[in-house]
């Protein structure tokens, strides 16, 4: 006989419980807190290695978008392995990076320092574009 086909194996969930929070890796959000730097960076040497404005706006334009949108569901992804349901978050992860950051770490139940270094690295970026 099977534990599951027992009265203790009714009261059994099918899914198992989330992976704890402290072991979840954050490689991916802790990439998207840095990259507003990382834009400023890739902008200044575009700006000198495109010679056409309309694709340096292009690609300016195009590339922070999909890099914060494909770091997120790679995170969001992550994160629905280690049973954490998404809600909301994939909608965060397409539309603004930042606010993913701050509803992830509420979500999980970490501290979001990630999105703080995302705020501060955005102003940092800021100040030297």
């Amino acid at each position: 006989m099977l534990l599951r086909e027992t009265e203790f194996g009714l009261l059994l969930s099918e899914v198992p419980p989330p992976v704890a929070a402290a072991n979840i890796n954050n490689s991916f959000v802790w990439a998207l807190a840095v990259m507003p730097i990382v834009y400023v960076v890739l902008t200044a040497v575009l700006q000198v290695l495109l010679s056409s404005q309309e694709l340096f706006t292009l690609i300016s334009l195009v590339l922070p978008f999909g890099v914060n949108a494909a770091l997120c569901l790679l995170d969001l992804s992550q994160l629905k392995r280690a049973g954490y349901s998404d809600g909301f978050l994939t909608l965060w992860a397409l539309i603004l990076a930042p606010v993913y950051l701050f509803v992830r770490a509420k979500r999980i139940g970490h501290t979001p320092t990630y999105a703080i270094t995302w705020v501060v690295t955005f102003a940092i970026s800021v100040l030297l574009s």
